[in-house]
């Protein structure tokens, strides 16, 4: 059984290039980018299923659709804020980088980008020590 639940930005959201940095990092068997399409397992506890998070422009909202992981619901879109940062003050930060020429120029290219994070300490910690060891490339 799955459920899906829309969650929404503070903001705007950059999607592609949040796949783009997914796509290219993702962890083989846990998850993977299929089109516009973010997926991966999760386990919280004793309960263990999948996730799929797509944007619709529409509803202005990450779509996240959970498959046999209902019970966590709460600690799930918590989780899930953290990752994509999705309590960004966009209008701030942005405001703080356009003092700087160059950041100005950057953050007019892309407004609504935000520092993606993990699913939980652990998996960043890990990235993090590897990728200081070897390229994204080669670790996957």
């Amino acid at each position: 059984m799955s459920e899906t639940i829309p969650v929404a930005p503070s903001a705007g959201y950059d999607w592609p290039a949040t796949l783009a940095f997914l796509a290219r990092r993702a962890i083989p068997a846990v998850e993977r980018v299929d089109g516009d399409v973010y997926c991966r397992t999760v386990r919280l506890g004793e309960a263990a299923g999948t996730l799929s998070v797509t944007y619709s422009q529409a509803e202005t909202a990450l779509m996240i659709e959970l498959t046999g992981i209902s019970g966590s619901i709460p600690s799930i879109v918590e989780r899930l804020r953290t990752m994509f940062d999705l309590d960004a003050n966009l209008p701030e930060i942005n405001a703080h980088l356009a003092r700087d020429p160059t950041m100005a120029r950057l953050v007019a290219v892309r407004p609504a980008l935000r520092v993606f994070g993990g699913w939980d300490p652990l998996e960043v910690a890990m990235r993090s020590i590897i990728g200081q060891q070897v390229s994204v490339a080669r670790a996957r």
